[in-house]
């Protein structure tokens, strides 16, 4: 029996559950459908799925793999074989009929060359000279070195991190709402476009595009090819509660095939730090946002490892948070700490569990760490509460425990005798929408600033408010007195602007101002918002930047539940093998013939055809067959 023939067999005698968990391992082989289990073995067995699957292999499995291509197999290997069976790299045959030499005396042989010549194409960087993944088996992964945190350390500066994150998002989307975004015709910011944004929202170059990437994947903006502009594109983004916003952001960053943003030198105090001053950080002219090219294959499954890899490297004691229906945290005390691990144990942990990428991970795995620091899943290198939460995929947990480290919005703000207003935290969506109809916003930090003016009180009348629903909403929400020039200031843009009614039409639910603030809510953080597939929703708009998006990601998607059942139902319907080995086990068959007949030396009849279009039976001798091409020389010939 060949090993093709071997693999279709072997897949056809398996339990429908085991072929579920091959087709969600390996979810190439079933894009698009295949038709019975002869063409499964061959995409199972082509180059390019054998390097997917071997990406997601960690070192010991190699190193497993590796010894049973070069008949080394020990009885240390056999607690990892029914791991490889179960992703087809092995498969089971019965010695009797076993025609490879790779199988090292046990029951399972590899399936094809491909798996031993992929084995060989990539080995880790810094190994042991010699075969790749040689060396004693290393079943364990390398220790880690960790740095104790204070749990309150922890808590201020992801809780920090995530009202950054949430107050400059907030004042990316008005500024692409108030006036659009230039861009190149690619899609691209240029420099001087990114230079005036960071200005306007008073934070560095590199934050900045961070933040434009995140919210582009989050389609807060979109791309007007029209008009070459990105505008603001979600238009209940700032009525959304900070935990909805929060959540749909994590969210969208996890699903993203973008590049993640490069960092800048972190702090060498901690293990991973916010970026330093502004004036240090630069962004690179190879790296602007929103750059078609800026996708990677493997950015959505390198997030994930990175984030999985820190949750298991830092222990952290269980809190009350972790619960989706506590309504407030124990006193957590002062001496409590919780252990980070530096930037290069993460590496470590990540080169043990995913070898074949090491190129990858040593390029990105700092800068998706600076990402998450960013986000708030970290504090100081230490998973956050809502991170650890992200990290396992329990979102109702991760808005539980999110409401502990954001405090809650106010309704009042204080009026000076300067004409301004401070909020000494964050605003109400609905206080804080109407307060910047009236003055305009100054200054950048946790407490906003708003400054009024006989312009700003104009355009808010010609917008439809009158003189006594402004002052009523002073009033209502000013913890001070409203001083008498603010009032003399309203009366007299009243007079040059005239009174207006307020508005019965589509503007009434925006201005009006009669019925008191209500309270921000604390909706379910999954009902509250739920971002739609990027790929499908920017595809849905027909944006010229639909396409580069997804071009650039290059990932493949999980199948969904009933696309496997179906699958599956089909293979079960249709013999094993086609036809007169039709369909697309044939050519995968003669391939592996000639394969074998080149490692035997053995000679074959080949069917070819002249360039008159006559058929000829020739007797050839195989020598290589490389990319497709076969050389092939008459037997005996030098």
């Amino acid at each position: 029996m060949s090993t093709l023939a071997a693999l279709a067999a072997d897949l056809a005698d398996r339990s429908d559950a085991e072929l579920v968990q091959l087709l969600r391992l390996r979810p190439d082989a079933m894009a698009p459908p295949v038709a019975n289990f002869a063409g499964l073995a061959s995409r199972l067995s082509t180059a390019h799925s054998v390097d997917l699957a071997l990406d997601r292999l960690n070192l010991p499995q190699l190193q497993v793999l590796a010894a049973l291509a070069a008949g080394d197999a020990a009885e240390e290997h056999t607690p990892w074989l029914p791991e490889l069976h179960a992703l087809a790299l092995l498969v089971a045959a019965e010695p009797a009929h076993n025609q490879q030499k790779h199988d090292g005396g046990t029951r399972h042989l590899l399936p094809l060359a491909s798996v031993g010549s992929s084995l060989g194409r990539k080995a880790p960087a810094g190994d042991t000279p010699g075969p790749a993944f040689a060396g004693p088996l290393r079943s364990q992964p390398p220790a880690a070195t960790t740095l104790p945190v204070p749990l309150r350390i922890r808590d201020n500066a992801a809780g920090s991190a995530m009202e950054t994150l949430l107050r400059n998002m907030t004042g990316l989307v008005e500024l692409a709402g108030h006036t659009p975004m230039e861009s190149l015709r690619s899609g691209a910011l240029g420099v001087r476009t990114v230079r005036k944004l960071a200005g306007s929202l008073q934070i560095n170059e590199a934050q900045l595009c961070f933040y434009l990437e995140l919210a582009a994947r989050a389609q807060l903006i979109r791309f007007d090819s029209s008009a070459l502009r990105w505008r603001a594109a979600a238009a209940g983004w700032l009525e959304l509660d900070r935990t909805a916003q929060w959540l749909a952001l994590v969210q969208a960053w996890q699903d993203s095939g973008r590049k993640p943003t490069p960092s800048t030198t972190l702090s060498p105090a901690l293990p991973f730090s916010s970026l330093p001053h502004p004036e240090a950080a630069k962004v690179p002219a190879a790296a602007r946002p929103l750059a078609p090219a800026a996708g990677h294959p493997q950015a959505r499954t390198l997030r994930r490892n990175v984030l999985s890899a820190v949750r298991d490297l830092a222990v952290t004691p269980v809190t009350p948070a972790a619960s989706a229906t506590t309504p407030a945290r124990a006193p957590v005390p002062q001496s409590s700490t919780s252990p980070a691990p530096d930037a290069a144990s993460v590496l470590a942990l990540l080169r043990w569990r995913h070898p074949r990428q090491l190129e990858e991970l040593s390029k990105l795995v700092p800068d998706i760490l600076h990402e998450m620091e960013l986000l708030g899943l970290t504090g100081v290198g230490n998973l956050s509460d809502p991170g650890r939460a992200v990290s396992l995929g329990n979102w109702d947990a991760a808005g539980a425990s999110l409401h502990l480290l954001l405090p809650a919005p106010i309704e009042h703000f204080v009026i000076q005798g300067d004409l301004t207003a401070v909020a000494p935290g964050f605003l109400a969506p609905a206080v804080a929408a109407r307060l910047k109809l009236l003055a305009s916003t100054e200054g950048q930090g946790a407490a906003g600033i708003f400054r009024f003016s006989q312009t700003s009180l104009e355009a808010a009348m010609a917008a439809g408010l009158d003189s006594n629903t402004i002052l009523a909403f002073l009033r209502r929400h000013s913890s001070t007195a409203v001083p008498q020039s603010l009032e003399y200031l309203v009366t007299a843009a009243a007079r040059r602007t005239g009174e207006h009614s307020e508005p019965t039409g589509p503007t009434a639910p925006a201005l009006a101002a009669s019925a008191p603030a209500q309270p921000a809510t604390k909706r379910n953080p999954v009902s509250a918002v739920v971002p739609p597939r990027p790929e499908g929703s920017m595809r849905a708009r027909g944006s010229a930047a639909a396409d580069y998006f997804e071009r650039a990601d290059g990932s493949m998607p999980e199948p969904s539940e009933a696309e496997v059942t179906a699958q599956i139902s089909r293979l079960r319907s249709e013999p094993v093998w086609a036809a007169d080995d039709g369909g697309e086990s044939g050519p995968s068959r003669v391939m592996e013939q000639l394969r074998q007949a080149i490692e035997a030396g053995a000679d074959v009849w080949l069917q070819v055809v002249d360039g008159a279009g006559e058929r000829e039976r020739l007797l050839l001798r195989p020598i290589s067959l490389v990319a497709g091409t076969l050389r092939a020389r008459p037997p005996g010939s030098s």
